[in-house]
């Protein structure tokens, strides 16, 4: 059944959007839909915003935190490693037309894949 806003308890994003708690609690420790690590269901749906939350929501602040703790954790890997395979010389790098110039971590991060 869907219901209102109103009807269940809710939380205001960081980024000012609300959502109902228990969709946001299935957002996150839902983590990511495959084995392969991705980091999409930690953004607001609405507008793609890295989700932030207030530390009176224990629970859910304590996952958040150990996530994105991961996120950065996966994110310094990635990109050590595309330096060490050599993705870091890759000319779409260097091509001011290209959606990952000067953007190796994104670049790394399209190209490599981490599995929990």
């Amino acid at each position: 059944m869907i219901s209102g806003l109103g009807d269940e308890p809710s939380i205001m994003l960081g980024c000012k959007h609300i959502f109902h708690v228990e969709c946001i609690r299935k957002r996150v420790f839902g983590r990511w839909p495959s084995p392969r690590i991705t980091w999409d269901f930690l953004n607001c749906s609405a507008c793609k915003q890295e989700i932030s939350i207030q530390e009176d929501h224990v629970e859910l602040y304590t996952e958040l935190k150990k996530l994105l703790t991961m996120k950065k954790k996966v994110h310094e890997m990635c990109i050590e490693r595309a330096k060490f395979e050599g993705i870091d010389k890759d000319p779409r790098l260097r091509d001011p037309n290209d959606n990952y110039y000067n953007n190796i971590q994104a670049w790394a991060l399209f190209k490599l894949a981490y599995y929990q």
